[in-house]
């Protein structure tokens, strides 16, 4: 409509058309339509085209508004830029009802297209970002899990890395556990290797002050003097080597508690999103119970990080026909029990199972470094709580208790 008034606006600019306007405009209509049906649609011309000066302007409401046609008016004007004339566009009413349907489908297909792009992002990058977060906390707690290989474009290669990591943590923690051990072991073997020669020369020292060698002469108080001087270096070196085989049998591990409040079922959901699959693949039945679900305030991560001992222990030790935990909420305290049915470790071994770098002789050729289940106590003392074990028949019991 715009470029058909501009042309015929030019033209009244140019000269009159007052003999007959409307063959003229009729004329310069036909022309243009013919030049613009080569760029604009069929429904976007106009059924009919009235040019009415404003000379002999008779416009009723009929006019403008007639039943079915949709009717619009636009203003020409002379030289002066006086008002000459109306252009009035007539178009069918079914051409409108095409355009309102065109867009309101339109708008239909893009809110669905939308509402696609909206689910594609929420369940291919949301949900499983909130799973992979978390990710580096369970694997800093002790997680052994792996995260699932994916072909997903957007984690692939983040899921392929971490989990990369986690192997280089292990083998790290591995290594590292390794060392300890030796150097342990090196410790140890110095200072029992010193003892002996260490007690033979407070012996020596003894009997050089208490006159044993001197065979009835009188004693030189300057030897005195000197053997009194070797005995105390003797007893600085028993203190140096107490101290040494004390630490021989202790691994370096240190944690720090954080306590929170949250209810006991998050226990039962946090070994079921680290273990369920674990259990299924592995065939081993498993009960969850929990009594109550009450409030709870202690450390979460502590609790989860021991949890990951007792059972990671659990399934590599027990024969895979049940493994249980239940979970009791008392007025005492908050009870933790993680039961598993196997070869139980022998009743004389008991007292050395949370002993760093020790192993039971039911472990076999089972990949282990005898430290779990001491980093298990060590936070079960950080968090004020007492971890205890215990053996019937063909089953291994650990118990957790954390007080009120």
């Amino acid at each position: 409509m715009n470029k058909i008034a501009n042309t015929i606006q030019s033209q009244t600019e140019k000269q009159s058309f007052q003999d007959n306007p409307q063959l003229f405009c009729n004329t310069i209509l036909t022309k243009e339509i013919e030049t613009f049906k080569g760029t604009y649609k069929a429904q976007d011309f106009p059924s009919a085209i009235l040019y009415i000066p404003f000379s002999s302007l008779t416009i009723t409401r009929e006019t403008i508004q007639e039943k079915n046609k949709l009717k619009y008016t636009i203003a020409l004007f002379d030289s002066t830029k006086t008002p000459s004339a109306l252009l009035i566009f007539e178009y069918p009413e079914n051409s409108l009802k095409t355009l309102l349907l065109s867009i309101n489908l339109i708008i239909t297909l893009s809110f669905f297209l939308l509402l696609i792009i909206l689910i594609i992002i929420n369940t291919k990058i949301l949900i499983p970002f909130q799973k992979f977060q978390e990710y580096p906390k369970k694997i800093a707690n002790g997680s052994t899990e792996k995260l699932p290989e994916s072909k997903n474009k957007y984690f692939g290669k983040y899921i392929w890395a971490m989990n990369m990591l986690r192997d280089k943590i292990n083998n790290d923690h591995k290594i590292i556990n390794k060392m300890i051990l030796d150097r342990q072991t090196l410790n140890s073997t110095i200072a029992h290797g010193i003892k002996t020669p260490l007690t033979n020369i407070k012996l020596y020292s003894d009997a050089i002050q208490t006159g044993l060698y001197s065979k009835g002469e009188k004693q030189n108080e300057k030897d005195i003097e000197i053997a009194g001087k070797i005995e105390k270096n003797a007893d600085d070196i028993q203190e140096l080597l107490n101290d040494l085989l004390n630490n021989s049998t202790k691994a370096i591990y240190e944690y720090e508690p954080s306590l929170t409040t949250f209810y006991s079922q998050e226990i039962k959901d946090f070994i079921l999103t680290e273990y369920e699959n674990k259990f299924q693949m592995n065939h081993i039945p498993y009960e969850i119970t929990v009594t109550n679900n009450a409030l709870v305030n202690t450390d979460k991560d502590g609790i989860f990080h021991i949890l990951y001992q007792l059972l990671d222990n659990a399934i590599k030790y027990g024969d895979g026909t049940l493994i249980k935990v239940l979970i009791d909420c008392q007025k005492d305290g908050l009870y933790i029990s993680v039961t598993n049915n196997g070869v139980p470790v022998k009743d004389d071994e008991l007292n050395y199972i949370f002993n760093s770098f020790w192993r039971g002789s039911n472990a076999g050729q089972k990949e282990g470094q005898g430290i779990g289940l001491f980093e298990a106590r060590q936070i079960s003392k950080a968090i004020g709580a007492d971890l205890f074990v215990k053996t019937q028949s063909f089953q291994t019991i650990f118990l957790l208790f954390c007080p009120n």
